[in-house]
């Protein structure tokens, strides 16, 4: 495989990761009957599968925002060195982030 190919390859797996985590977190968060109230309360109008399986597709997600964010930095290299590392670091940051932050609303819809 050439380079160019493995580049083009790398950016639709991170595209399928956005989707995958965005698909994942409207299904942890989006209450069809608008229900807000005080503190967590607006988890009880999601339901215990939707919220199982908005959790798993963020997860899902996770390798794939890996080869996306490592995408990144193989296209920002060429430019700069330091911007690619940044994006590259940022990236993994917030796959860290956003997984720990599926777990525990996960974990706070089930408690309900």
């Amino acid at each position: 495989m050439k380079d160019g190919q493995a580049l083009a390859l790398t950016g639709l797996a991170g595209v399928l990761a956005a989707m995958l985590f965005g698909a994942g977190e409207y299904m942890l968060h989006v209450d069809p009957l608008v229900c807000y109230g005080q503190g967590f309360d607006f988890f009880k109008g999601v339901t215990e599968s939707k919220a199982t399986t908005g959790h798993f597709l963020a997860v899902l997600g996770g390798p794939f925002y890996r080869v996306g964010a490592w995408h990144l930095y193989h296209m920002l290299r060429p430019a700069s060195r330091f911007w690619a590392k940044l994006a590259l670091e940022s990236s993994l940051q917030l796959l860290r982030f956003r997984l720990a932050k599926s777990a525990y609303i996960f974990s706070i819809r089930l408690s309900l």
